[in-house]
């Protein structure tokens, strides 16, 4: 009995051995899904290793044999049309060989992320979003490492990042910025390091219609007010007609509050995200809220006058961006005198036409007791926690150097600018930037009506690196 037992085993090796043999294949492993995997390839030499499917950090494209990925992003708030069948889309998946298959999200973001998680189906990456409704959190960005559902990207930086290195390099304080508590770094950013990120509070002003009625940039809250006034009364558009706004804003946006850059020269009040605004600490290390303090109240007082006085447009607090621009660009001429936001894209189309053209930021203005005085944030250069790997990514090597090509500048002037000589031209000398000094690309203004210059550029849907002389 004992001798057909280890007949039975040997026989039993021997097959197992044969069929190993006859089921060895040089087109390497596939998953489950039909994916190639990255260290999928043919062996080399003797030693039966697998040559890597993967090229070099920061080679393209990315791998030699095709490689499909999956992303969740948010639909809002991104410059996609159609995902599937943007231009920078078929542009990329030539250039790094990676074929996306997209998961897009048009409502309630967040919860449908925590959902997706809690059923482990996840996609191989992740995508907030630039704006702040759709941006995980720390929090979130902490339970999921701690969970095992987000790749640590420790050694993917040190092992597969080649642009990302250089950004770190430029700006030494990130890799603490993006740590988490347990030591390990679960997101990456995106970084714009622009003045305007970091002084977000402006307030842009028609400077043709100053020039129109020979007045001066006001330097002072008294100033402006008596601006306002001569922008209400006197026709500074010369249109004929009494359709000027003196001071407008929207309903929602960055930096497009009353009470932000108006309420300054009367007390700080800094811009904010995640409930933070209008925060801040003294010299002595006393968290101050500024609505709690009686300067806040004068400054109220202040901007109850200009509204009293019929200085606010009335839709101020219903109508959106869209709206203030169409307001502002489909007549004869413009008919916004000033409005608060981060960006002059508030009011005025920025491709469509040039009448942005005619607005200049205010410094900030000097209220009743000399006060003058605007936030700057260093850290809100940084988008915080805007692409994860999942665990579920097979090829976190791969979904790494693909998300690492963005934080070049060809990546990030792809997405941001669009397409080179007909979205922009590389400025020429004498051409200013956003900090007062030579600028290095400047746009051009295109019929986005026409449908070959729509759906074109994934805008901030990525991450982007733009540092401040971009």
């Amino acid at each position: 009995m004992r001798k057909k037992v280890y007949l039975f085993i040997s026989v039993a090796i021997v097959l197992t051995m044969l069929l190993s043999g006859c089921g060895v294949s040089n087109n390497g492993p596939v998953d489950s899904t039909g994916k190639g995997s990255a260290t999928t390839g043919s062996t080399t030499g003797d030693t039966g290793q697998k040559e890597s499917n993967l090229n070099e950090p920061g080679a393209l494209p990315v791998v030699k044999d095709k490689v499909t990925l999956s992303i969740m992003l948010p639909q809002v708030g991104t410059a996609l049309g159609d995902v599937e069948t943007n231009l920078q889309t078929k542009e990329i998946e030539e250039k790094t060989n990676i074929k996306i298959e997209w998961q897009e999200v048009p409502t309630d973001y967040l919860n449908k992320v925590s959902i997706v998680f809690a059923s482990g189906d996840m996609p191989d990456m992740v995508f907030s979003g630039a704006g702040g409704d759709v941006r995980m959190n720390k929090t979130m960005i902490s339970q999921l490492g701690a969970q095992g559902l987000i790749h640590p990207l420790n050694d993917l930086i040190e092992n597969n990042a080649y642009h990302f290195k250089k950004v770190m390099q430029e700006l030494p304080e990130l890799r603490k910025f993006m740590t988490n508590p347990d030591g390990n770094i679960y997101s990456l950013p995106s970084i714009d390091d622009g003045p305007h990120i970091q002084f977000q509070q402006k307030m842009w002003i028609n400077t043709t219609w100053l020039d129109n009625l020979g007045l001066d940039m006001p330097t002072t809250t008294e100033e402006f007010y008596q601006v306002l006034v001569a922008f209400r009364d006197n026709d500074p558009n010369q249109n004929g007609k009494k359709d000027e706004i003196p001071l407008s804003t929207i309903k929602s946006g960055s930096d497009i509050e009353l009470d932000g850059f108006l309420m300054n020269p009367f007390i700080l009040t800094p811009s904010g995200v995640n409930g933070y605004g209008k925060t801040w600490i003294d010299d002595d290390g006393n968290i101050v809220y500024s609505p709690m303090q009686p300067e806040y109240k004068e400054g109220l007082k202040y901007l109850n006058k200009l509204y009293a006085e019929g200085l606010i447009y009335k839709e101020s607090f219903t109508q959106d961006m869209k709206t203030q621009q169409n307001l502002n660009e489909t007549g004869d001429a413009p008919v916004i005198g000033a409005y608060p936001a981060m960006r002059p894209g508030y009011a005025c189309n920025l491709t469509a036409s040039n009448r942005w053209h005619q607005y200049d930021s205010l410094m900030p203005l000097e209220g009743p007791t000399g006060q003058r005085i605007t936030d700057n944030n260093l850290y809100l250069k940084y988008n915080p926690n805007f692409v994860v790997i999942t665990s579920n990514c097979k090829d976190p090597e791969v979904a790494f150097q693909f998300i690492d090509y963005f934080y070049s500048e060809e990546g990030t002037v792809r997405s941001i600018l669009g397409r080179e000589g007909i979205d922009y031209r590389s400025a020429e000398p004498g051409e200013l930037g956003y900090d007062g000094g030579q600028a290095k690309f400047m746009q051009i203004t295109v019929d986005t009506s026409l449908p070959e210059n729509t759906n074109v550029s994934w805008g901030q849907a990525f991450p982007t690196y733009r540092p401040v002389e971009f």
